[in-house]
């Protein structure tokens, strides 16, 4: 597992996905489930949109792999722990973890990244995500699972945001 996740950031493995156009691609980090591991994922905890725990939901998807003998996956509800340990990652000297998203940025400013070579392209994206950025904070904070639709102008307007076009 470990070779194939970093293979995947060279282009030397897999050199005619390049005269594809297709640029090599590597997850910023690989986590291992591990018994004991630093990092505990409360699978047992309920979505409170959908009302079933994580466990159940990630079984019902195991019960689709019926060709690998899946089909008959099992997860009763209630308390459980899986945890897991990171195996490798992008950040060099990273300290020690407690979750998936430590180091990561997940804002939606951080898709900048992806077209900073270009300083054109970048300069007209950035006050797209800033609008979408404070739209999805916005619908976050007024997100309650038991209304959800509170959280509608916000996704709509970060949506809208998302739909610029170029005259």
């Amino acid at each position: 597992m470990l070779t194939r996740y970093r293979h995947a950031a060279g282009g030397r493995r897999f050199p005619e996905h390049a005269s594809s156009g297709l640029l090599p691609w590597q997850a910023r980090k690989l986590y291992r489930r591990e018994r004991g591991g630093p990092v505990a994922v409360p699978v047992g905890d309920s979505d409170p949109v959908l009302g079933r725990s994580y466990r159940e939901i990630g079984a019902e998807g195991y019960s689709w792999h019926r060709s690998r003998g899946m089909g008959a996956a099992f997860a009763p509800p209630g308390g459980a722990h899986e945890t897991y340990r990171l195996a490798d990652s992008a950040f060099p000297g990273a300290p020690r973890e407690s979750g998936f998203f430590d180091s990561v940025d997940t804002s939606l400013m951080s898709i900048l990244e992806l077209v900073a070579a270009d300083q054109h392209v970048a300069h007209g994206v950035r006050p797209l995500l800033k609008k979408a950025q404070a739209a999805a904070l916005e619908a976050r904070r007024l997100f309650v699972p038991s209304n959800p639709e509170n959280a509608a102008p916000a996704v709509t307007a970060g949506l809208a945001s998302g739909r610029h076009r170029r005259g």
